[in-house]
């Protein structure tokens, strides 16, 4: 039996990406059907800030006309900003519980979160010292020793962490927690570099799968068959002309959702301005998922599409696609590379459901 508890989430929450709004729904839903009482702590990111640890890498060079033709593109389309902005407001406000004080980061907050039985610094990159708008609060720094807090998927979104100042930091703030568990392999790794313990569990997506049902509708969003280019950053202009002849010889369209300039510079279809529930139902309906996306590799196992993992144009954007690839091996994926996509894509969906419910089982432990 559980005991009924106030909890409190520390997450990414207010951008207007997909996975990030859609993890926090995903993390504060589940805990809700758990019979919790569940909101999201509003921790303001300053998101004009850059981390102390952050280099700012040009992800690809463009030529003269390619910018030209960037500008021109964004310009044409900054109404659909607007109108995708007003989409992720509403989502957040029919499906999230956030906190009505919001709070600056490094802020003593402490005394305003006693109310809370629990604080649970959720799933995303939320502890990725390189993330521009990172701050030790998603660690809750500021809660004194002996406070309740145990941490469910979060990502420190790199393979390591180079800074020893860091990592003491960090230790400092972790050993507060009664439970630590990370979202990658990788992230299991750094813990355990700390001297403390930490277990892998799957993103806070995955916990209900039963909870998308209801973005889904019956009828496709388009009146045709395509394939869902889903790129969050620049991948190489000959990937370009492979994923062109796989969807002619599959006589598929494609249907491109826009999330850098890059994506811009094509001439397909695409769809600027899904809310996330349309991002999802997009998913849902397509033949193929090809993508660079944590997320969009993600929600493509839960609707168990064919998957395939674009490539990237820099070694700094490489170096990030280790949390994709460590999802890839963890369910025994096989032929999700671009040049295979003549080869029968293969998915251990029983190792998934698996890591699913083994998960689900340490996210009940730790609340208990």
């Amino acid at each position: 039996e559980y005991k009924i508890m106030k909890i409190g989430i520390l997450t990414f929450y207010e951008s207007d990406n997909y996975g990030t709004v859609l993890q926090a729904y995903a993390l504060q839903n589940y805990l809700i059907k758990l019979g919790h009482a569940v909101y999201i702590i509003n921790l303001k990111r300053n998101v004009n800030a850059k981390s102390r640890y952050f280099e700012s890498k040009r992800i690809r060079k463009y030529t003269f006309l390619q910018r030209i033709h960037n500008k021109v593109i964004m310009y044409i389309h900054r109404n659909d900003s607007d109108i995708k902005h007003k989409k992720f407001e509403e989502f957040r406000k029919e499906n999230l519980a956030v906190m009505q004080t919001q709070y600056e980061p490094g802020m003593k907050f402490v005394e305003s979160l006693e109310e809370f039985d629990l604080i649970i610094s959720g799933g995303d990159q939320i502890w990725n010292p390189y993330h521009k708008t990172f701050s030790f609060d998603y660690m809750c720094q500021f809660l004194h020793d002996g406070n309740k807090c145990i941490s469910y998927s979060s990502s420190f979104g790199v393979e390591s962490i180079k800074e020893n100042s860091v990592l003491l930091n960090m230790k400092k703030c972790l050993s507060k927690y009664s439970s630590i568990m990370v979202r990658e392999k990788s992230g299991v790794d750094i813990i355990n570099r700390m001297g403390l313990f930490a277990e892998q569990v799957v993103d806070p997506v995955f916990l209900d799968d039963s909870i998308w049902n209801q973005f889904i509708n019956e009828s496709s969003p388009e009146k045709y068959k395509y394939g869902l280019v889903y790129a969050l950053v620049d991948y190489p202009d000959d990937d370009d002309k492979i994923i062109k002849r796989y969807a002619k010889n599959k006589k598929l369209k494609l249907v491109i959702l826009p999330e850098n300039r890059r994506n811009c510079l094509r001439n397909y279809k695409k769809r600027f301005s899904l809310s996330p529930k349309e991002f999802i139902n997009y998913i849902a309906h397509s033949e193929i998922v090809f993508t660079n996306s944590f997320h969009g590799l993600a929600f493509a196992f839960l609707f168990r599409k064919r998957v395939v993992l674009l490539n990237t144009c820099t070694e700094e954007a490489k170096k990030k696609q280790v949390r994709l690839k460590e999802l890839l091996d963890w369910f025994d994926v096989k032929n999700y590379e671009l040049n295979s996509l003549s080869r029968k894509f293969d998915c251990d969906y029983k190792k998934l459901e698996a890591a699913v419910l083994a998960s689900q089982e340490k996210l009940k432990k730790a609340l208990n």
